[in-house]
């Protein structure tokens, strides 16, 4: 695979695939879920017509043919085990688990085997290769295995070329050799990274993943040091080209490498991971980040001068009293080393006023005030399909307010910034658009669009925080939305 250019995702395919096998099976799989359609359709005329005559029909066809798919998809999984054949390395993706300036961890999949997997790696410009042994498991899908190896004593800020084991016999021993950064030492440095939620897998035959690959292209054109990613990512529960949550989860990792091998990713879990057919298990094994609570669910990370912490909220009834002790802690922690800027991630929304899933009070109630007791200075996450961004919000819970109405410059201090940024690929199921938004908005909400996809880029250095939200219509180039900035200067240190 040419590392240079993006996953192909055919219609119709569970996994990216080459060749006449693959060929085939995409035939067969639109073939099936044509057939399924047109059962489904058929027998839901006659029982329409004559529903105390055709119901039975209707149920006894519906059951009938989910348990042939259900058997189908186990029949895969038992062929695809034993008989599986050496295969080329796919899903690469890479995160930190430790410190990231001198370390990365690299995580990947594979056909057939578990086997003497490895990653051969060097810094940028040097001649000889260094090896790192991986730890290998059968991966929760379908088939295949999950390797990860963490490269560890790296010099910070610096290039590092990799490569990945394939299966044992493949034609070649390596992947093609991609390129990722080390992160600088210390808070006297300067660090970028992208955010994106609701992403979807491209192709979908709904037509709401329009703006996945746009995404994908934006991000990787301005190269950040890292990204971070808040859950809704296969929504396996509507993509009807999958038999099995397994294909949806396997199809997206292929959809992201082109960004996710360069580009180490932190990543939090949404409602769909959770909630809608797939499951945590799905997706734990596959994901890798620090270690925290909760099976790593919640989880920090001091980059260069930035100090991000990864909430699990998903939906109700997270955060949980254990959660909001822990981030309490966390949080007084990061502000007991004088990290310069406190950055939370979540997957729900504190402020979020669109028609297809509005914030829930009750996240607000638990979490507002411990943001604002620690004067975090920036809080991002999705969820609902749409970009809303607050002016520095301060008060309490009861009695919340804008701090400025300034829509640009920004002190450290003056309160929390709230940004929504949504969706990152994929339109709303609700309508098939995205999530309109309610008028009026609140007086806290400063910038807001329903119109297109969105992501969000920030730069941070120990003086400022720069964020940049852009938009993506349905053509031409990324546009930018939105931009704001917060000087370190708190109001305290202002000169009298």
């Amino acid at each position: 695979m040419d590392a240079s250019r993006p996953a192909r995702l055919p219609d119709g395919a569970g996994r990216c695939q080459t060749g006449r096998a693959g060929a085939q099976e995409e035939r067969e799989h639109d073939s099936l879920n044509l057939l399924e359609a047109r059962i489904i359709a058929a027998t839901r005329r006659l029982r329409d017509s004559a529903p105390g005559l055709f119901n039975p029909l209707y149920q006894a066809a519906r059951f009938g043919w989910l348990a042939f798919k259900r058997s189908r998809v186990i029949a895969r999984g038992l062929v695809g085990r034993w008989f599986a054949r050496a295969g080329q390395a796919s899903q690469i993706h890479l995160s930190w688990t430790a410190d990231p300036d001198t370390s990365v961890t690299v995580c990947w999949w594979t056909p057939a085997s578990g086997r003497n997997a490895a990653v051969s790696y060097r810094r940028r410009g040097d001649d000889a290769w260094q090896s790192r042994t991986a730890t290998s498991l059968r991966s929760p899908g379908i088939h295949g295995y999950l390797h990860r190896a963490t490269l560890a004593g790296l010099t910070p800020d610096a290039a590092i070329e990799y490569r990945v084991s394939n299966d044992p016999g493949y034609t070649t021993p390596f992947s093609d050799i991609h390129v990722t950064r080390t992160a600088p030492a210390g808070e006297d440095t300067a660090i970028d990274f992208a955010f994106v939620c609701d992403t979807g897998i491209h192709g979908r035959r709904d037509g709401n993943a329009d703006g996945t690959l746009r995404i994908i292209d934006a991000i990787r054109e301005q190269a950040p040091l890292l990204i971070l990613a808040a859950g809704d990512y296969a929504y396996a529960n509507s993509d009807t080209r999958f038999d099995a949550v397994g294909d949806a989860v396997d199809a997206w990792f292929e959809q992201m490498q082109p960004i996710a091998s360069r580009h180490p990713v932190l990543a939090q879990y949404g409602n769909h991971e959770i909630f809608l057919v797939e499951r945590f298990d799905d997706w734990a094994e596959r994901f890798c980040h620090p270690p925290g609570p909760g099976e790593d669910r919640d989880y920090s990370l001091t980059i260069g001068p930035v100090h991000i912490v990864s909430l699990f909220v998903p939906n109700p009834p997270y955060p949980t009293d254990e959660q909001l002790e822990w981030l309490t802690r966390e949080l007084e922690q990061a502000r007991e080393r004088d990290v310069p800027w406190l950055i939370v991630f979540q997957h729900e929304p504190i402020f979020g006023h669109g028609s297809s899933h509005p914030a829930v009070p009750e996240i607000r109630e638990k979490l507002l005030p411990i943001f604002q007791a620690y004067s975090v200075d920036l809080h991002l996450s999705g969820h609902d399909q749409n970009y809303e961004r607050s002016f520095p919000v301060t008060g309490s819970i009861h009695d919340y307010r804008c701090a400025t109405r300034e829509k640009a410059q920004y002190r450290k201090g003056e309160g929390v910034v709230y940004l929504k940024c949504s969706p990152g690929g994929k339109r709303s199921e609700i309508g098939h658009n995205f999530s309109q938004l309610q008028h009026p908005l609140p007086e806290v909400i400063a910038v807001h669009d329903d119109t297109a996809h969105h992501y969000a880029y920030i730069r941070a250095t120990k003086d400022v925080l720069e964020v940049e939200a852009y938009s993506l219509l349905d053509e031409g180039p990324a546009r930018t939305l939105d931009r704001f900035s917060i000087r370190a200067t708190a109001l305290d240190d202002e000169p009298a």
